[in-house]
């Protein structure tokens, strides 16, 4: 490996090292999102939560005074009969069996509202434990980030100033296609593994391979176009 090769290899690594520490702040920056995000709408779905309980219960209200209403006429009728007060029979009889089945369907009206009603209950309470444990969550990534993205940006500043000299030491044309592959690829340079590019895998005649390995030429793999070096030791 030639002083260039050796120069790229490590701006390579730099870089490689750079993405790693950005890619961290940026996952740390994402977590709070979501989070943020979740919260927002676990608060959206206990407010629907809440209201549905709130309409359930008005309907359970409205259920309980319609069938107290109709077992009061039910049973009133009922003693009218029993005690032979009606001027009617038949009249007071169909109004007593229409009261009877007006009470049977309001009690399975009322047991189904019931059974809606706390099936919301339970999930707005379920809801109010996940808001309370995303909280949480929230509050550590927020902590997380608080603790680790500063450290993380300085790294980043450090190696951003001990990176320019080392781009500085290779010949512009170089030092722009460094820059432009980079840009493209993600990375620059390549290792040579055997005959082909460590990256993208294509061939490299075997005297080039033994040209970069001596060092005696600076070669791009004409696969990918990133710089092709012996990987340091």
């Amino acid at each position: 490996m030639n002083e260039v090769q050796a120069v790229l290899w490590q701006l390579n690594q730099m870089d490689v090292t750079i993405d790693s520490l950005r890619q961290k702040c940026n996952e740390l920056v994402a977590v709070v999102r979501e989070l943020t995000t979740l919260i927002g709408t676990v608060k959206e779905s206990i407010e629907a939560a809440e209201s549905r309980v709130e309409e359930l219960r008005g309907e359970e209200k409205n259920f309980s005074r319609r069938l107290s209403k109709y077992i009061k006429r039910r049973d009133d009728t009922k003693v009218l009969l029993d005690e032979g007060r009606v001027s009617d029979y038949i009249a007071a009889s169909r109004q007593y069996e229409q009261c009877a089945a007006i009470v049977i369907e309001i009690e399975e009206d009322l047991l189904n509202c019931m059974e809606r009603l706390e099936e919301a209950v339970a999930y707005s309470a379920a809801e109010t434990r996940r808001l309370e444990a995303t909280r949480v969550a929230d509050k550590s990534a927020r902590d997380n980030y608080h603790n680790q993205v500063p450290g993380l940006k300085s790294k980043i500043d450090q190696l951003l100033v001990s990176r320019r000299p080392l781009l500085e030491r290779l010949l512009p044309e170089d030092s722009r296609r460094y820059e432009n592959v980079r840009s493209q690829k993600g990375t620059a340079v390549a290792a040579l593994s055997e005959d082909s590019c460590g990256s993208c895998h294509v061939t490299v005649p075997l005297q080039v391979c033994s040209n970069i390995r001596s060092g005696r030429i600076l070669h791009h793999c004409t696969g990918c176009g990133r710089f092709l070096c012996v990987e340091a030791t």
